[in-house]
Parts: C-alpha cells; sequence; structure tokens
C-alpha cells in the first residue's frame, strides 16, 4: 500500500465533471490522486488496473450521488476497502440516501460549498503538510471577484441614487439645455446597441469547423467539430459499422488543457457521455451508452 495514495470511486454517469475537478484541485496540492479516466492508459485491462490501484491506495474517496449508491461496480470498490481497512472518505454532492455501511463515516459536504469542502478535506487527507493545506488558484480567484462583486453592486446602487437626485433637482431649471444632449446620446446608443446584437448574433465562420479522425471501438470514424471561445463546441462524426454508416451529432466542452467532456446524440436524443484526455494528438476515453450502460472506446486525433 502507498501511503497517502488516494482511489476515486464514483458514478460516470452523475459525477464524472465533478470528479475530474476535484482531481485536479487534489493533485495541484500535491496529494497523489487514482482515477480511471486519469490513469488508465490505451490498451490496459480496465478491472486488471482498478485491483491494482485500490490495493495500492491507503484513501477512497466515496462520490456519493444518486447514481453512485445504485452502482454495483462503485460499491464494489467501497466494500472492497471497508473489507481491507482501508480509509473511505465520503464526498456528498447531491441529495441521496447514504449507503449503511459507510452511513456511519464522517462524511465531507461539497453540496453547498465546494471551496469549504475542499479545505476539509484537504486537511482530512494530509493533516501535516501544509502544501496540502494550499488553497487552489480557482478558490482565491473566486473570493477576490465575489468581493470586488459586492463592491460593485453597492458602489452601483449609490451612483444610481446620486444620478436620480441630481436629475431631480436639475430637470426643472435645465430641462431644454439636457433635452438636446440627451436625445442625441439616445440616438447614438441606439446605433451601439444594433451594433453589439449584430455582433452577438454572428454566425461561427467556417474556419472554426475542424476535421479529425479517429476510432469509436476498433471501427475508424470521422469527426467534425466547431470550437467556440469560450471552450465549448458542437459537431457530429460518422463511422462505418456492418456496411452501413452511423452519424452523431455531438455537445461539449473543455474542462482543462487535457480534458473534454462530450454528449452524444441520435435524433435529438441524449444517446452517450463520454470524458476524454489528451495524450499526443489525441484524446483518449471512453463512451458509455445511456440505454444499456455499454462502454466503447473512442479516440479523436488532429490531422
Amino acid at each position: 500500500m502507498e501511503k497517502g495514495k488516494i482511489f476515486f470511486s464514483y458514478s460516470r454517469n452523475d459525477a464524472s465533471a465533478f470528479a475530474l475537478k476535484l482531481a485536479a484541485d487534489l493533485r495541484r496540492a500535491g496529494l497523489n490522486i487514482w482515477m480511471d479516466q486519469l490513469d488508465i492508459h490505451p490498451s490496459q485491462k480496465w478491472d486488471m488496473e482498478i485491483q491494482k490501484a485500490l490495493t495500492a491506495s491507503e484513501f477512497i474517496l466515496f462520490i456519493v450521488s444518486e447514481n453512485s449508491v445504485i452502482s454495483d461496480n462503485v460499491l464494489d470498490e467501497v466494500n472492497h476497502g471497508l473489507n481491507n481497512k482501508k480509509k473511505v472518505i465520503p464526498i456528498i454532492i447531491g441529495k441521496c440516501e447514504i449507503p449503511y455501511r459507510v452511513s456511519r463515516f464522517q462524511y465531507v459536504d461539497f453540496m453547498h460549498d465546494y471551496e469549504n469542502g475542499l479545505s476539509t478535506l484537504l486537511r482530512d487527507l494530509d493533516p501535516e503538510n501544509t502544501n496540502a493545506l494550499i488553497i487552489p488558484e480557482e478558490k482565491h480567484r473566486s473570493s477576490f471577484f465575489r468581493l470586488h462583486k459586492k463592491l460593485l453592486y453597492f458602489g452601483g446602487a449609490a451612483l444610481v441614487i446620486i444620478l436620480g437626485l441630481f436629475f431631480l433637482l436639475t430637470r426643472n431649471n435645465n430641462s431644454k439645455m439636457i433635452q438636446a444632449p440627451t436625445d442625441v446620446y439616445r440616438k447614438g446608443s441606439s446605433i451601439r446597441l444594433d451594433t453589439q446584437k449584430r455582433t452577438n448574433i454572428k454566425q461561427l465562420p467556417a474556419s472554426a469547423v475542424k476535421e479529425y479522425t479517429g476510432k469509436m471501438g476498433n471501427l475508424p470514424a470521422t469527426f467534425q467539430l466547431a470550437w467556440k471561445p469560450d471552450g465549448q463546441f458542437d459537431g457530429s462524426y460518422e463511422y462505418t459499422n456492418h456496411k452501413t454508416t452511423d452519424k452523431y451529432t455531438l455537445k461539449g466542452k473543455k474542462l482543462s488543457e487535457s480534458t473534454i467532456e462530450l454528449t452524444e446524440y441520435i435524433n435529438g436524443a441524449e444517446s452517450g457521455s463520454a470524458s476524454l484526455q489528451l495524450t499526443g494528438n489525441c484524446y483518449h476515453g471512453t463512451m458509455t451508452s445511456i440505454k444499456d450502460g455499454h462502454i466503447s472506446e473512442m479516440t479523436i486525433c488532429s490531422n
């Protein structure tokens, strides 16, 4: 067993994005974490790698969600940890019933305040390591913006009140002087607003659509993705299966410089979800079918 190693046990159906964010924050704090989406590489066998990671870990982070508490795979991992004297820490991210065997353990609440939950978890995982108590950069930024947002809110409200009082005091004596520039200003504002609207609804340029090659399972696939400035993308992909060509639409977003998360649709209905990790010039991961839970390998490579 590796002292301090942390195993992530969670359901991809409703906790994948949270687990990836938490894993990134813990690694940034210097902790040794293991997560299937980040640490199982192409050609490795899933069951064997999970078994090795469970055996080597000191901690198991059980991310408690509606789907994880009914997942046989997640409950098997947690029970294995309990039977082998691992330190199981329940992580609460939603309202659901905690399984009986772990209900007596002290949990960490992430449902109401992520940053407080992260601070508590860092102290529990490594209380002697002062580096582990450093709150990730995101926390400082979010606290900074919350403070300045409040200052802007109250400052803006005070400015509106002052301007309103000034307008009431001067409107009777200076209505003619004010009227002309107000009309001009409104016309100028109207022009600027109209220009802004046209900018907002402008379609993505053709150059924003990029073509990729890859695989779905063992079959070659072709992808077309239209990236947006905020890291989100729309697109489609197709592959030939038994002489028939299957085509799907996609929506997704970039979670970090090395991770994307996407959702697959057939005829407008959601049919699967995937989280892919960048290795070289290719994103690798698995697509999980919503209908039957079937898992298929997925690879997207830049040309």
